[in-house]
């Protein structure tokens, strides 16, 4: 499971968190149904819309396969079937999904080819010489079997297989179109006898993880015509992806060289996740494959058509975002409170930090442990911004208890959760009150002793007359 945090979760969280996932478990095992699959097998483009509420796609995505190549004194090869991927992919309800579903190659001398040597249709391959069941060209087809050489009669290649595809919003997945058969050539083996039947493509169920051009559909190779020569035309070759679509054989030469027309090879198949549409699970397996008939001048099997299976997943309930909130601080009036939390989302939910996000409300309350603001008096409250915030005690907290509660807000999915309170902080204490100073003393002012009178007096007698005198004889001058 991934979480989103900003902080570590609380135990009490972390219990939760596990008890949820043993309930998901025990409602599984209960015996939900799965929904029904969806299946797309006519070849062709198709698009699915994803139902609301779907978390995921269970998707089987089959190519188609490769006809069986033709008989001149043997049986032909057997067309191989195409790869089968098998895969979860993670899309979103109301999403746009493209498909396309590939067709099989036509077997040589299939139906409704006129003449024994001309080559058959590759799955889906607008191109063809005679019509089939799709009749414009569709992406990803199977390339088409060459002609006989001009010299003298033999069969035509047979066609390749063409692939199938899903695409959502970048995200891919391609199952290749498996290769044709080889057609029979009129050869020698190691005893001199005509007898040696064309040889079976074969599927090496090749898959790309993370392939840029896996959204890409191509065309398989085209068998190679005979030529002036008289043997047998190559097979076409498996649809896929922009390079790596399967190449068409060679064409055959009998009797003096003594080579058949050779097998067209299959395509391979990728994944490649876009964003959130993330693909696991992926697997591979091999599709039916055409059987070469055993009598001369017949028409041979074309390949199965692919096909797309789909089945909708529900997405599982969004949990809603989870707080645990804290307040630090001294439990006296005119001290400041610290309320923190911290957020937590199991889907990796994103916190709404706007204005309209997480909410914060400082709470009082006569007794500790309330569980919601609701059980107090707010007295302060708004958007937290995904900050600590500061309260400021004042008088009417005295002997009260001071809470911090939360209430979480994601940007998605379910976007509110419960509220979350702090431990109370209290009782309140009254503030400090300062100590009265305390008065000071006067200074004592200092006396003199009768002595020092005495002398002082004397002192200022003896001025005085000094004065007199002075004045006496400034008076005598005048």
């Amino acid at each position: 499971m991934n979480l989103y945090v900003f902080s570590r979760l609380s135990r009490h969280r972390r219990l939760r968190l596990s008890m949820a996932g043993m309930l998901a478990a025990s409602a599984l095992s209960a015996g939900a149904q799965t929904p029904a699959p969806q299946v797309f097998a006519t070849p062709g483009v198709h698009t699915y819309a994803v139902p609301a509420g779907t978390g995921s796609l269970q998707v089987i995505v089959k190519g188609a396969a490769g006809g069986a190549g033709g008989w001149d004194d043997a049986m032909g090869g057997n067309g191989v079937g195409g790869t089968v991927v098998t895969a979860t992919i993670a899309v979103q309800g109301g999403e746009t999904v493209s498909l396309l579903v590939g067709e099989g190659g036509e077997g040589a001398l299939g139906t409704p080819k006129a003449s024994y040597g001309v080559g058959a249709a590759g799955g889906g391959d607008g191109t063809r010489q005679d019509a089939g069941s799709v009749t414009s060209a569709l992406p990803g087809a199977g390339g088409r079997g060459g002609n006989q050489g001009t010299l003298n009669i033999s069969p035509g290649g047979a066609g390749g297989g063409g692939a199938s595809q899903l695409v959502v919003a970048g995200a891919a997945i391609t199952a290749g179109g498996g290769g044709a058969g080889g057609s029979n050539s009129r050869i020698r083996g190691t005893s001199g006898n005509w007898n040696v039947p064309g040889s079976p493509a074969v599927n090496n169920l090749v898959l790309n993880a993370q392939d840029a051009q896996c959204a890409t559909a191509a065309v398989g190779g085209n068998g190679e015509n005979g030529g002036n020569v008289d043997g047998a035309g190559g097979s076409g070759g498996g649809g896929s992806y922009t390079g790596h679509a399967g190449a068409g054989g060679v064409h055959g030469v009998d009797g003096s060289v003594d080579v058949n027309g050779a097998p067209g090879g299959s395509g391979d198949s990728c994944v490649l996740d876009a964003g959130s549409y993330k693909i696991t699970g992926a697997s591979t397996s091999l599709g039916n494959p055409s059987i070469a008939a055993n009598v001369k001048g017949v028409a041979n099997p074309s390949g199965e058509n692919g096909s797309i299976s789909i089945t909708a997943v529900p997405a599982p309930p969004n949990n809603a975002p989870s707080a645990v909130a804290a307040l630090s601080g001294t439990a006296t009036v005119g001290q400041v409170l610290t309320g923190s939390y911290s957020y937590a989302d199991t889907e990796s939910d994103p916190e709404n930090v706007s204005a309209t996000g997480t909410q914060y409300v400082w709470v009082r309350s006569a007794t500790p442990g309330l569980t919601a603001s609701s059980q107090g008096t707010v007295v302060q409250s708004g958007a937290t911004a995904g900050a600590s915030l500061a309260y400021t005690l004042v008088a009417a907290d005295e002997h009260q208890y001071l809470s911090y509660c939360v209430t979480p807000v994601a940007t998605q999915g379910t976007l509110t959760g419960g509220q979350a309170c702090s431990p109370a902080l209290g009782p309140i204490a009254a503030a400090a009150v300062p100590p009265e100073p305390v008065p000071v003393a006067p200074a004592p002012v200092p006396t003199l002793g009768w002595g020092a009178l005495l002398l002082a007096s004397a002192g200022l007698g003896g001025l005085g007359a000094l004065l007199a005198r002075r004045q006496l004889r400034s008076g005598r001058r005048v």
